[in-house]
């Protein structure tokens, strides 16, 4: 059972590792000004920061979920802005994005608590 764990931990690890590049992509693209919809393109940069939040912490890797939470937090903030806000908003958003890359970048099966070596 651990084993499959384990595998399933690895395969988790590529998909944070993917969500959080395709996060990034979408927060470059506002901090811009590039994005066609701004507020759009924060409402679902949050909903990915929301989603990485939740199946982080789930599957014990909770670096990455506190990380993601206060990202999604700053980013639930900017939902609210009007359209000149979001600029500046998302430019601090990417300081915090920019832990969050850090801490996936060293991201393995690993660092979950509930991986055990078999």
């Amino acid at each position: 059972m651990q084993t499959q764990l384990n595998n399933l931990l690895e395969r988790h690890c590529e998909t944070i590792k993917s969500s959080v590049t395709a996060l990034g992509s979408q927060l470059a693209e506002i901090a811009k000004g590039s994005a066609p919809d701004p507020l759009g393109a924060v409402q679902s940069a949050e909903a990915l920061a929301h989603q990485l939040k939740g199946s982080s912490g789930t599957a014990g890797f909770h670096e990455i979920s506190r990380a993601a939470t206060a990202l999604d937090d700053r980013l639930k903030l900017l939902c609210k802005a009007n359209r000149r806000e979001v600029a500046d908003g998302a430019n601090a958003a990417m300081g915090l994005f920019d832990q969050l890359e850090r801490i996936s970048g060293t991201l393995s099966p690993a660092s979950s608590v509930l991986y055990r070596a078999a």
